[in-house]
């Protein structure tokens, strides 16, 4: 009795309690603070005051149409509309900070008021625009010019460009410029205080041979400090220029050959028509021509229509040039 009395007790103590944190008087966590979306940060850039702040904070984003919305701004295409703002398409109509084409009430395309002045880039802002545009570059569509930026980065020796390069590498899926973002991040790393990260950057400019760091890491090699370091880039220097003998021997060599094979086909020509017809033929020197001119040209159409495959021209080139050059002799002689 005692038991159920002291059990009774208790429960009448503990049920305020419950009621408190758990009833509709109870305490919430208030939710945490919402991240600024693109559209009110790009609202930032139409006031000059806060113009700088939102191109700061656009950069940080990540956002694909922040490269859209910053060239506008550039450029003198972005407008004020409703207490946002929109980009001025190629076609004269607006579009939100998403590229969605802004619709009035009839469903056509908006354009700029007649008059409406675009945003202005404030003058002391233009190169910070211009650095975040090329800083962008690397999220490009075209590989050759993700590239390019890359190397840019690597050699601005500006070390704020590594979480830019850094978000690069881990989106980037073709491996060529892969190398070359992982070259331009190395690059960016020697001059880091920390030993280690500075004994990283070496090995790895090592490992992938990097010809464009080689008079960096010499320079090094003269005023590093740290013994483990210093000795790192000894082998990397190594391992380049080891790297740079082979290829200049085997590139030479490849020289030697065609040049060797070139002017052996010339010459067994000659001795051939000289040998059956007893004169010179002076039309044979023309067919060689015809034949370089073909694979000139082969070469040409594969690095305009065909960038990504240039290196394989010489596949089509070489049996389209006999066919060419057989061909036109074949109508010289009807």
């Amino acid at each position: 009795m005692a038991l159920g009395k002291a059990v009774v007790q208790l429960a009448a103590l503990a049920l305020p309690v419950l009621l408190a944190v758990t009833g509709p008087g109870a305490a919430v966590a208030a939710p945490g603070p919402r991240s600024p979306d693109i559209e009110s940060i790009a609202k930032k850039l139409a006031v000059p005051a806060t113009q700088r702040e939102g191109i700061l904070a656009l950069q940080d984003m990540g956002d694909p149409a922040v490269e859209t919305i910053l060239r506008a701004l550039k450029e003198g295409a972005l407008y004020p509309w409703k207490e946002q703002v929109a980009v001025l398409g190629g076609d004269g109509a607006l579009r939100d900070v998403k590229g969605q084409p802004i619709l009035d009430a009839g469903g056509q395309p908006v354009s700029p008021r007649p008059g409406q002045e675009a945003i202005a880039l404030e003058e002391r802002h233009f190169g910070l625009v211009q650095a975040i545009l090329e800083r962008l570059e690397v999220f490009g569509a075209d590989r050759e010019t993700r590239g390019s930026a890359a190397f840019k980065l690597g050699n601005s020796r500006d070390p704020s460009a590594i979480p830019v390069l850094t978000k690069a590498l881990g989106r980037e899926r073709d491996a060529e410029t892969l190398t070359v973002i992982e070259e331009a991040l190395a690059k960016l790393r020697l001059v880091d205080g920390d030993p280690v990260t500075r004994a990283g950057a070496v090995a790895s400019l090592g490992r992938i041979r990097s010809e464009a760091a080689l008079p960096q890491l010499q320079g090094m090699l003269a005023h590093e400090a740290d013994p483990t370091v210093k000795e790192a880039v000894k082998d990397s220097i190594r391992r380049i220029e080891s790297f740079l003998v082979i290829r200049n021997v085997v590139g030479y060599l490849f020289n030697g050959v065609s040049l060797g094979a070139v002017l052996l086909i010339m010459s067994l020509g000659l001795a051939v028509t000289f040998g059956l017809m007893g004169i010179i033929n002076m039309a044979h020197g023309e067919m060689l021509m015809i034949g370089s001119y073909t694979a000139y040209v082969v070469q040409e159409l594969f690095a305009a229509r065909l960038p990504s495959h240039q290196d394989y021209y010489f596949f089509l080139a070489l049996p389209l040039s006999f066919v060419v050059a057989g061909l036109v002799g074949l109508v010289l002689e009807l």
